[in-house]
């Protein structure tokens, strides 16, 4: 028991206590709803200092005994009747819907929201929420009337003050019943918009309609929450891993053991992600987007690296074929002993992969990315940003670990050598080398060292592609991914990932059948180009794509460049015009 609250206050920040030392089902119960509100708000989500379940709240006996649980606004902490395990189920959700409510402090009355499209909008709580008027009556117990001898009405209350819902009247009762919510809690949504909003969060988020979640988004309810499983399907008893692409490929044990580091990796970065932004704030100001990768993705990337290191395993197992294939320029072709030295080694890396959670942290390092996009892409622009870079190095604010200036050939990157060579500099001084990938100028005669020694190779991408990105240590211990891109490269990027996730085969509809009919005519037109007999046409898209980032980044530059034009022989559905269209037609979608 002690090590499972240990592990709540560890990944959520929240202590708990409880009456019984053996309730067991009750924290890993605790444990998994916090991992929704974790991996469905990826580090947003508010939680309460403590949970307690000690069962011998005073409010239980003077105020509320009928209430399953109760919030604490000003000590930030939930309390919850435990007697039995029902009773956790049926009041954790809802009570820290209320942590998580924007407007908790409006009750009734009008809410004015700005929506997306930046129209203002006044929300009505009394027409949606409405409740039964009585006669009132005065402190001799008769009935009270107005001058014009209509009755004098007020609402009507609860033995527990709660005010009594005119359910016929209120608005969305239907939405409540459609996801499965009873009548006890559809009464109890009606007393007050705080329980309007923490009801609806217990409910089946797949049955309500979209004007009832717009609805309860414009009332406090963060719209992530609709990403979380029902209430109902949150186990009581340790999560095992989802099975996925991947996971055929392992044991039960290793799926198990990739499952548990994914969790408490996530968990670890999402609770520090606020602190990891401040940081980021402080030096390169607030235009940046920020975000944790989701649970999901996480898991997914270190299967990714462990199939990397697999790759690498079986490429080595035929040294010959390795030589003819494999080598880079210049490297020395691999003996069977060196080749067997470096499986030794992968499959090591390998193994510490799966069950070694330190080496998940130390590999995985875009866990939390932040972007910085540049409006004006200048060198100008882009020397501020290094300059805030050096002094965040050399106040210890900051460790750089490693710096990808990538571009593509014949252009133009973001940092200059100078630059590079400066942040290498100043991180020297700190007492620790930065790993760098980045075409630098080379002296005379000292080319061919400088290509390893800057891995120079790497930082020129095939297509194009132009970014500077950097992993960084932060004194918190996480590591993150920064980018740096001008507002051109960004809108071509981001954009340009579509063609590439078709590549990979990713489902970018994620079952949106308004995504899918948009990028299905697109998918089948990368299909037929990564065809073996269209392998020219896809080396002539290769270098419009290279282009067209070169023309991105000359226009940040203000260098008068021709448009690229696509080339006859490709589909014009792969036009980069066209896939920007649709890239903004999803975002407009999601």
């Amino acid at each position: 028991v002690r090590e499972k609250c240990e592990k709540i206050y560890d990944s959520f920040g929240v202590k708990m206590f409880i009456s019984d030392s053996k309730d067991t089902e009750a924290l890993d119960y605790v444990y998994n709803e916090l991992l929704e509100w974790q991996k469905a708000g990826k580090g947003k989500a508010v939680f309460p200092a403590a949970i307690d379940l000690s069962n011998i709240q005073q409010q239980y006996i003077d105020k509320i005994f009928d209430s399953g649980g109760f919030y604490s606004k000003k000590n930030n902490v939930i309390s919850v009747k435990s007697q039995y395990f029902a009773d956790i189920v049926h009041a954790i959700r809802h009570e820290i819907a209320h942590a998580n409510d924007s407007k908790k402090d409006v009750t009734s009355g009008i809410i004015t929201v700005t929506n997306k499209d930046g129209t203002v909008e006044e929300i009505d709580i009394d027409k949606i929420i409405v409740h039964k008027q009585i006669q009132k009556r005065d402190e001799n117990g008769r009935p009270m009337f107005n001058p014009d001898g209509t009755p004098v009405t007020t609402k009507a209350l609860n033995s527990d003050l709660t005010f009594v819902p005119d359910l016929e009247k209120c608005l969305y009762v239907n939405e409540f019943e459609n996801a499965g919510i009873p009548i006890r809690q559809i009464k109890y949504a009606y007393t007050k918009k705080a329980d309007f909003v923490a009801v609806a969060a217990e409910g089946d988020y797949s049955k309500y309609s979209k004007e009832f979640k717009d609805l309860l988004v414009k009332l406090g309810l963060p719209e992530w929450v609709f990403a979380m499983k029902p209430k109902n399907n949150v186990s009581s008893t340790l999560n095992s891993y989802p099975k996925n692409d991947f996971t055929d490929k392992f044991t039960p044990q290793e799926n198990q053991k990739i499952y548990e580091n994914t969790e408490k990796f996530f968990n670890n970065v999402a609770k520090n992600q606020a602190e990891v932004y401040k940081e980021y704030q402080k030096f390169f100001g607030s235009d940046l987007q920020c975000r944790v990768k989701d649970f999901k993705g996480l898991n997914e990337k270190i299967y990714r690296q462990i199939n990397k290191l697999d790759k690498k395993i079986e490429d080595l197992s035929d040294v010959e074929k390795y030589n003819l294939e494999k080598l880079k320029p210049g490297d020395e072709p691999l003996t069977r002993e060196a080749a067997e030295v470096l499986i030794e080694k992968y499959t090591l890396q390998k193994e510490n992969l799966i069950n070694d959670y330190d080496t998940v942290y130390s590999t995985i390092q875009d866990a939390f990315g932040a972007r910085l996009i540049l409006e004006d892409g200048s060198a100008k622009s882009v020397g501020k940003v290094h300059q805030s870079l050096l002094e965040a190095i050399d106040n210890g604010e900051i460790k750089l670990l490693e710096i990808n200036n990538y571009q593509g050939e014949g252009s133009i990157p973001y940092f200059t050598s100078a630059q590079i060579k400066q942040l290498q500099a100043h991180c020297r001084r700190q007492g620790y080398e930065l790993k760098v990938i980045s075409s630098v100028n080379a002296p005379a005669a000292k080319e061919n060292s400088y290509q390893k020694l800057y891995n120079q190779q790497e930082a020129v991408k095939k297509s194009g592609y132009t970014t500077c990105q950097m992993n960084i240590l932060h004194k918190n211990g996480v590591v993150s991914e920064f980018q740096i891109r001008g507002k051109y490269i960004n809108e071509l990027a981001e954009s340009e990932h579509i063609y590439y996730d078709l590549s990979e085969g990713k489902d970018i509809s994620k079952g949106n059948p308004a995504i899918k009919e948009l990028t299905d005519p697109l998918k089948n037109a990368v299909a037929d180009m990564n065809k073996k007999e269209n392998s020219h046409i896809k080396a002539e898209y290769s270098k419009y794509l290279t282009s067209c980032y070169k023309y991105a980044r000359m226009k940040e530059l203000g260098i008068p460049m021709e448009k690229p034009v696509l080339p006859p022989s490709v589909n014009k559905l792969l036009d980069i015009e066209n896939i920007i269209a649709i890239h903004e037609k999803i975002a407009s979608i999601k």
